[in-house]
């Protein structure tokens, strides 16, 4: 069952990056870790008998390290293939141990590319190179390894494309630096990887990260609205809304605010609950406050409800 407990670990699951997040973090496991002492209502009580404990889902909330170890093991024969002989057939060596590991796949042109995305619209991972950068040229391993672990681990895979081969497609993704790595949904560029992550585990951290679901599920609108109070206290110290879509069933325009969500992961949390009966969409911001709540009334495109999202939290 999801609670109100499940839209705070959506507020400690963005990447920490401004420093009202750890803030809100605090916030929200103060206010939703059941009390042990005698004070403890029996609500409390129920829910963690029930196995639905707040202290759980942020726990969970957490994106966890996945494969270090197999990161470190690759990194040190790296290392050892260094320290002697030829250079160039150790490289050699170690691009074939990759390819027959799993390492990511080469796209060599916009055909390529296209298909690979076709293929995969469930998520995949790009990185954006050319020849001759040396900041790629260090991300190479990196992002080899994370290919090799996900791989092993059954998930989604993970491509390179050099910007020199496929000049089409780096100027319809606007692409002005190297390296850049995209992560891309049903076919559309939806996240960057930070650049403080290019390192095996934390592109493995990145991937878990936008793989787990851009919008928190309420069963009902009831149950959204009930959670309302413990929502509000929980963005104590959030500048900026909670974003609920109501109703809209299998619509498009529900789709759409899926896309939205996607692209905006870890800058706004987004809510998601059934209306209890066919009705058409209605996008709510939620403040701190009931006062500073508002209606969506735009035009259901994502260009528009992205904007009106992103004026909210300017």
């Amino acid at each position: 069952q999801i609670c109100a407990a499940s839209a705070a670990a959506a507020l400690c699951a963005a990447p920490p990056s401004p420093p009202e997040d750890a803030m809100v973090r605090k916030n929200a496991a103060a206010r939703l870790t059941p009390s042990s002492g005698a004070g403890s209502s029996g609500k409390r009580e129920k829910k963690a008998k029930d196995g639905d404990d707040p202290l759980r889902l942020l726990k969970y909330a957490i994106l966890p390290v996945v494969g270090l170890s197999c990161v470190a093991l690759f990194l040190s024969s790296r290392k050892a293939s260094g320290t002697g002989g030829d250079s160039s057939k150790a490289a050699a060596r170690t691009a074939a141990s990759l390819a027959d590991l799993g390492g990511p796949m080469a796209l060599t042109s916009e055909a390529s590319f296209d298909g690979f995305l076709a293929e995969h619209p469930n998520g995949a991972l790009i990185d954006f190179f050319i020849p001759g950068c040396s900041h790629c040229k260090k991300l190479a391993p990196e992002f080899n390894a994370a290919a090799v672990i996900l791989k092993a681990a059954g998930g989604p895979p993970l491509a390179t494309l050099d910007g020199e081969v496929a000049p089409s497609v780096v100027q319809k993704l606007n692409i002005t630096r190297y390296p850049t790595v995209l992560w891309f949904k049903d076919g559309e560029s939806v996240q960057e990887l930070p650049p403080q992550s290019r390192e095996g585990a934390k592109i493995v951290e990145f991937v878990q990260y936008v793989q787990e679901p851009a919008m928190v599920e309420f069963d009902t609108r009831t149950q959204l609205e009930e959670s309302v109070p413990e929502l509000r206290s929980a963005m104590t110290g959030l500048q900026r809304p909670v974003v609920a879509g109501i109703g809209g069933g299998g619509s498009t325009e529900r789709a759409t605010l899926r896309r939205v969500a996607e692209r905006m992961r870890g800058k706004v949390v987004f809510l998601s609950a059934a209306a209890g009966e066919e009705t058409g969409l209605v996008i709510r911001a939620y403040g701190h406050e009931e006062a500073a709540d508002q209606v969506y009334e735009g035009d259901f495109t994502a260009q528009a409800m992205q904007e009106w999202i992103q004026q909210l939290i300017s």
